[in-house]
């Protein structure tokens, strides 16, 4: 039977299990509600029940459901949940963006055992945030596709984006935290770069990326080319986490992702080039496992083996960037 004392200890465990290292649940709560220091304690030590609208408000912040506190389903129902800011300048919510996933990526590499699994028909964003030309012209696509302005302009070119140290930094925390997994497991679809060379492509077709900073975005795409090449060989990220990679024989539409951290699951659907759709409704993970697993049928290994389908990958992806 639900009471108050076991909802409050219950939400009280879920903040607890979502707060990056070194931030006290108190703290925490004293920055997100209105509320005093005595008054956030008295809730802390169970001694006042949190009310439905500071319940609300913890469940926005921290990125649950309340019916994850609850254990409240509807049959054959399952929460889905995509956050969107709205209300924010573009540049704020691509920030607090990089944020939230960076802070749910510590929380859940933290859980014993941790594993991720990641099938994408275009490359990870834990690798192209590695490169500073490649991590700014995401954040160009991002804002174009936003309709955005820059300096108050609707019809901005690549060259007056900037990339601030801050999302930099962002970015490369992005990058850090996504490969603390024990495990990580990607599936690429056969042509993985040709969605980024063929957004390259369009912009310099209609004359909003000059050819100096086409040249850029060519070299790296090649060095992140030699890294992937790399890691595929060798079977593990530079801190040694183990990675494996796969490669599909047939298209599929859909990226998305699973992650399994002790007991936690959490599954994601990837949209609008930066967003996802989670879910952390066990029905909805077990048939995102499924699918995910089920493309291994189609596909080759190619880490630590099968040398000359490797090979064979990642030349084929070297000839259409070098067209570019």
């Amino acid at each position: 039977m639900l009471t108050p004392d076991t909802l409050n200890k219950e939400l009280i465990q879920l903040i607890r299990d979502r707060l990056p290292k070194g931030t006290t649940v108190a703290n925490y709560l004293m920055d997100i509600l209105p509320l005093g220091k005595e008054a956030v304690y008295r809730r802390y030590r169970g001694e006042v029940p949190f009310t439905l609208a500071e319940a609300v408000t913890i469940s926005r912040k921290i990125g649950i459901s309340l019916d994850q506190l609850t254990g409240v389903k509807s049959a054959g129902e399952a929460l889905l949940d995509m956050k969107y800011m709205q209300g924010k300048p573009h540049l704020e919510i691509y920030s607090d963006t990089m944020d939230q996933y960076g802070n749910a990526f510590q929380v859940l590499s933290r859980k014993q055992p941790n594993e991720l699994w990641d099938a994408s028909n275009r490359i990870v964003l834990g690798l192209q945030f590695h490169y500073p030309a490649l991590s700014r012209f995401h954040l160009f696509k991002w804002l174009y596709q936003q309709d955005a302005r820059v300096d108050g302009n609707a019809m901005f070119s690549y060259e007056e984006v900037e990339l601030t140290r801050q999302l930099r930094a962002k970015q490369q925390y992005l990058v850090e935290v996504s490969r603390e997994f024990n495990r990580s497991v990607y599936i690429w679809d056969n042509r993985a770069f040709f969605s980024l060379v063929n957004d390259i492509r369009y912009f310099r077709d209609v004359q909003m990326i000059s050819e100096e900073h086409i040249g850029q975005l060519k070299n790296e795409m090649l060095q992140l080319l030699s890294e992937v090449e790399s890691l595929a060989k060798n079977g593990a990220f530079p801190n040694g986490n183990e990675l494996q990679m796969y490669v599909c024989h047939i298209n599929f539409e859909t990226s998305c992702a699973y992650v399994q951290s002790g007991e936690e699951k959490l599954s994601l659907i990837k949209v609008y080039n930066l967003n996802s759709i989670l879910s952390h409704d066990q029905r909805v993970f077990d048939n995102l496992k499924g699918w995910i697993q089920s493309l291994r049928k189609f596909s080759t290994l190619i880490t630590q083996s099968a040398e000359m389908q490797r090979y064979k990958f990642f030349k084929e992806q070297k000839e259409m960037i070098s067209k570019l």
